[in-house]
């Protein structure tokens, strides 16, 4: 055989009585059996599939205390970083909505739909920005690309409160929220509106701003790009984590761009209904990201207490993730269905904040407090992409296509608020509902077809086998391509 790397496999080539044959070109795998090609010629390998090779030549395996060891180093040093940078961002989109209770609005004389057009401006420089993104971390480590935004956006935020008009202020639209965001938004409430100095709002984004920046010259130091560049693990643990992550069957990375699996996400049926998933949960999520602490005020509490009441729902959204974190790990395959039960929650929760009478407003800062269990729904959308899509020009195309269509359907959200239909907004309630519907009925649809998807493989294929699966997950296959492996749902 030659050992020449465009060589094509022989097809069909089945060993005597049926059963598989291994073929190796070039470190590459190929089975057949009577049934045909199962795996496909790859040239391009994952870019750490000689670590992964050599874990194999050293027959290296992962017991449960060295799992167990290697997770709490990784959890002690990542998820903190994680952690942080996600609240920082959270609050970074957010600060619109508190700044707008803390006078934004009436400071830059925002009149119309002007504040709507702030609000939403965000989403196109999300558009324009995520192609770009996506190619550089591609092609550099995503650490740097990471730090690198981070201290841009924070930059961003820095420079908002010099903004004077709604002209200015549109070229640098940025948003917070959270509990820290209601928390510290609390402690400017009480500034004398005549008092000299910066408004009450821009001390939101004068301390946010730096903080930012300073996380993002952190995160490049510290963040490590994958498991076998991590800095506080030994040569010995950064190769077990190699092993250990082949174990998604999903591969870690390859800076090739390959045509044929941007042409199969095209044709990935799974891409469509996650995008109109996305689509349909991000709409409302955005309404609530950028109006909550004004639909509170507009039950009848004061800034102060619109402020605090909105803490909880941060509160229900960090209980339902745990919730549904616990039911996932405890039950295999069960992200869709806690998905859907969030999916519900919501659709009833907004059904009865636009059309319950007005007077009823602790019932109807209760049915908002539930408007938290959205978050299970997002988490859920994010995990089935990772989970279910290989081949890295496959996954970064289809994060790509999702972000960008979900930052072209939110740029309308800001004006489904119309403060003329104050305090019940019944348009953005509609808006709530109609949206988490959407995605309630692309969530199930997914279910099925996920389902549906591995019954038919286990009866063309047999049961699924995970070292090869994760032989192909290495070699940046695509699921399509890796008939071995089953789908997350």
């Amino acid at each position: 055989m030659s050992s020449n790397s465009d060589e094509k496999p022989v097809e069909g080539a089945v060993s005597p009585g049926g059963e598989v044959e291994v073929l190796v070109h070039v470190g590459v795998l190929t089975k057949t059996d009577a049934k045909g090609i199962i795996y496909s010629f790859q040239k391009s390998l994952d870019t750490y599939y000689k670590d992964y090779q050599k874990c194999l030549e050293l027959e290296l395996s992962i017991t449960p205390e060295q799992n167990q060891r290697l997770k709490k180093k990784i959890d002690w040093v990542i998820l903190p970083i994680f952690l942080i940078t996600v609240t920082l961002q959270s609050l970074d989109r957010s600060a619109l909505n508190y700044a707008n209770l803390l006078g934004l609005r009436r400071d830059l004389k925002l009149t119309g739909t002007q504040f709507s057009w702030l609000a939403g401006i965000v989403s196109i420089g999300y558009f324009l920005g995520e192609y770009p993104i996506t190619y550089a971390i591609g092609r550099y480590p995503s650490q740097r690309i990471m730090s690198a935004t981070i201290a841009l956006w924070g930059l961003t935020v820095l420079l908002f409160p010099l903004c004077k008009t709604f002209q200015s202020a549109w070229w640098s639209g940025h948003m917070i929220s959270g509990i820290l965001g209601s928390l510290i938004s609390v402690g400017f409430v009480g500034i004398d509106d005549k008092a000299p100095g910066p408004r009450k709002w821009q001390y939101l984004y004068y301390i946010l701003g730096p903080v930012t920046i300073a996380w993002g010259v952190v995160v490049w130091f510290y963040l490590p790009d994958s498991p076998a560049r991590a800095w506080f693990l030994s040569p010995e643990d950064r190769l077990l984590c190699v092993k250990r992550v082949s174990e998604n069957h999903t591969g870690i990375k390859n800076k090739e761009f390959k045509a044929d699996q941007a042409w199969a996400t095209l044709r990935d049926p799974k891409l469509y209904l996650i995008v109109l998933a996305a689509v349909g949960g991000s709409f409302p999520a955005f309404v609530i990201q950028v109006f909550s602490t004004q639909i509170i005020h507009e039950m009848g509490f004061s800034e102060t207490n619109a402020l605090l009441l909105k803490i909880v729902e941060h509160v229900v959204a960090i209980v339902a993730l745990a919730s549904a974190a616990y039911i996932n790990c405890k039950y295999q395959n069960s992200k869709l269905i806690t998905a859907t039960v969030g999916n519900v929650i919501c659709i009833v929760a907004a059904a009865l904040m636009g059309y319950l009478p007005t007077e009823m407003k602790w019932i109807r800062l209760v049915a908002f407090w539930c408007l938290g269990a959205h978050s299970i729904s997002f988490v859920t959308g994010l995990l089935i992409v990772t989970s279910n899509m290989a081949g890295f020009t496959h996954k970064v195309i289809a994060h790509a296509i999702t972000f960008m269509v979900i930052c072209l359907s939110t740029l309308g959200a800001p004006f489904t608020v119309k403060q003329n239909e104050a305090p019940r907004f019944p348009t953005a309630m509609a808006t709530l509902v109609t949206g988490w519907s959407l995605k309630f009925v692309a969530q199930v649809l997914l279910l099925i077809y996920l389902v549906r998807s591995n019954a038919r493989r286990n009866k063309e294929y047999g049961p699924p086998d995970d070292a090869a699966s994760r032989e192909a997950g290495m070699q940046d296959m695509t699921e399509f391509q890796n008939k071995a492996r089953r789908y997350v749902h």
